[in-house]
């Protein structure tokens, strides 16, 4: 079953959809949430779980497609979601929130894509949590990008699938590896990868997630201060 959340966290709004196309997307996001979107203030988080496919385009490239209720093969660009196109190139460019978390939970999510992203050492996390860089990561805006797989993979669907799951316990304060209270990118990315590649092991599989930063866009990250956090009680 396709499922298409997408929640504006700075201002509680939120879409959820299990049938739709491309058009009324669009529509959603340009028409009726843009408008109402603070550049400086509002977050975004944009999750897709479903069924991805890859295709050839015009000139033999590869890319990535997300497939909609109304998905058609002979009408592709008309009926699935490119990631590069559409997720990359149309969403991070013409959204107007400050921060934007995609995440997406389908096949071969990530052909296509540019700029990958390697898990984060020990010392990059530990700058991280200076008080001023978090600031600034605060302040500035930003894109990124998360995929259930990387290389084409396929994404295991067992239980809801094994992405959504690691994403879901992140967010609930799995992911705070120093136990501040807040989860950034870089956690929840380090959490969802190890989650992901273990519970893929163990049942034989392969599965790596991805994750892409949008430089153009800004250098700014999604923080998330989840339930239980000691920063609630500020509330």
């Amino acid at each position: 079953m396709m499922q298409l959340i997408v929640m504006a966290m700075g201002s509680l709004k939120k879409k959820e959809r299990q049938k739709i196309d491309k058009q009324k997307i669009r529509k959603y996001l340009f028409e009726e949430l843009n408008p109402t979107l603070n550049p400086e203030d509002d977050e975004l988080l944009f999750y897709f779980g479903g069924h991805g496919k890859t295709f050839k385009d015009p000139i033999g490239e590869e890319a990535g497609y997300l497939l909609l209720s109304n998905y058609d093969e002979s009408k592709i660009e008309s009926t699935a979601l490119s990631m590069f196109v559409d997720i990359q190139t149309r969403f991070v460019r013409q959204i107007k929130a400050k921060h934007i978390l995609f995440v997406i939970d389908a096949c071969v999510a990530d052909v296509g894509l540019t700029r990958g992203y390697v898990l984060p050492s020990k010392e990059e996390l530990r700058n991280f949590k200076k008080l001023n860089f978090l600031r600034n990561m605060m302040e500035a805006p930003g894109r990124t990008i998360l995929t259930a797989g990387t290389d084409g993979q396929d994404a295991i669907d067992k239980n809801g699938g094994i992405f959504t799951k690691a994403f879901m316990d992140a967010l609930k304060g799995k992911a705070d590896r120093d136990g501040n209270g807040v989860i950034d990118l870089d956690e929840m990315y380090a959490h969802i990868a190890e989650e992901v590649n273990f519970n893929a092991k163990l049942i034989g599989g392969e599965q790596s997630p991805g994750r892409w930063n949008i430089p153009s866009s800004g250098f700014g990250q999604l923080l998330h201060v989840y339930r239980g956090s000691p920063f609630r009680a500020l509330d």
